[in-house]
């Protein structure tokens, strides 16, 4: 009886190991670097600059005299 526990414990112990390690893992990548909020974050980056008119302006202000 003693011997199942002896397997099963470390079993036990890989598995929740590895299930949080995975579920870190999965939040920290689409947290952060999920290729679709990058994709919906610079899009809207985008869409913000052009309807603040950013876009229009030139990169260097003008020199007036």
């Amino acid at each position: 009886m003693l011997a199942i526990f002896a397997v099963s414990d470390p079993l036990a112990i890989r598995a929740f190991g590895l299930f949080a390690i995975t579920l870190a893992a999965g939040r920290i990548c689409c947290g952060c670097t999920c290729p679709q909020r990058v994709w919906r974050k610079s899009t809207a980056r985008t869409r913000r600059a052009a309807d603040e008119g950013i876009a229009d302006q030139p990169i260097r202000p003008r020199i007036t005299k």
